[in-house]
């Protein structure tokens, strides 16, 4: 959750990958944080963008050329 709030405090993109969520794998997130975080999300939803990375891409090219025909 603190990288959340950092990424908004800093109006920065943020990727979060779950390789497993209550696996119970060295690399696993626990359920009860995976749906804290969910939580948090879905309560600021009119402020913290989430999408598919596909759609990120999608925004950041078609940003990159709107600036470029500007200048």
């Amino acid at each position: 959750m603190d990288l959340v709030k950092q990424a908004q405090a800093s109006h920065t993109l943020l990727i979060l990958v779950f390789h497993g969520v209550g696996g119970g794998h060295a690399i696993n997130v626990s359920l009860p944080a995976h749906r804290q975080l969910l939580r948090y999300l879905k309560a600021h939803e009119k402020d913290i963008w989430v999408a598919p990375m596909v759609e990120v891409a999608e925004k950041i090219r078609a940003e990159q050329g709107h600036g470029a025909a500007k200048q």
